[in-house]
């Protein structure tokens, strides 16, 4: 294995581990405990499940390194299409720089984005072998 391409799969599956725990939180249970189906319900779960355990064996094969980062760029591109739409089709969000900042899933989609990044760092580690 690679130097340092160890490191930047664990980080690669720590960072999507904690984003399948929130989603778990946040997604897949309703108020009354039932499991939520449907686009906002299990979609993101699932998403997570793939990002945290299938991509990070993925990435170990030179094989299949590029379809985990063709994966990656996907699951990044729905998750801020399904976060932006979740933050603008909210009634409460004040259009101000604290608003859209501190109120809407920006920075949940800043974080999702630096998976591209370390995706892309991982695959280059492999292809060099």
């Amino acid at each position: 294995m690679r130097k340092g391409l160890g490191g930047a799969i664990l980080a690669f599956f720590l960072l999507s581990l904690g984003g399948l725990l929130l989603h778990v939180r946040i997604h897949l249970l309703s108020d009354t405990g039932a499991i939520k189906l449907g686009l906002n319900g299990i979609v993101p779960v699932v998403f997570g499940i793939v990002n945290t355990f299938v991509l990070p064996l993925m990435f170990l094969s030179r094989k299949t390194a590029s379809w985990a980062f063709l994966i990656t760029v996907l699951t990044v591109i729905a998750g801020t299409a399904g976060m932006a739409y979740f933050s603008a089709t909210d009634p409460r969000l004040a259009l101000t720089a604290n608003g859209i900042i501190l109120h809407t899933t920006l920075p949940d989609i800043l974080v999702l984005w630096s998976k591209v990044g370390l995706g892309y760092a991982i695959l280059r580690l492999v292809r060099r072998g």
